[in-house]
């Protein structure tokens, strides 16, 4: 019962979790936009 537990319920239980959290995560696509300049500005200063 244990090993079906673990290998089974627990990684769809925090699936789940992730999903429900990712859900409540306000992103728009100028966020992301403004997100990956920043990478990027940061990958060419070498900071990354």
């Amino acid at each position: 019962m244990g090993i079906q537990f673990s290998m089974i319920w627990a990684p769809i239980v925090l699936a789940l979790v992730a999903m429900w959290i990712m859900s409540k995560y306000p992103l728009s696509d100028k966020d992301v936009d403004r997100i990956n300049l920043e990478i990027d500005k940061r990958k060419s200063e070498g900071q990354l």
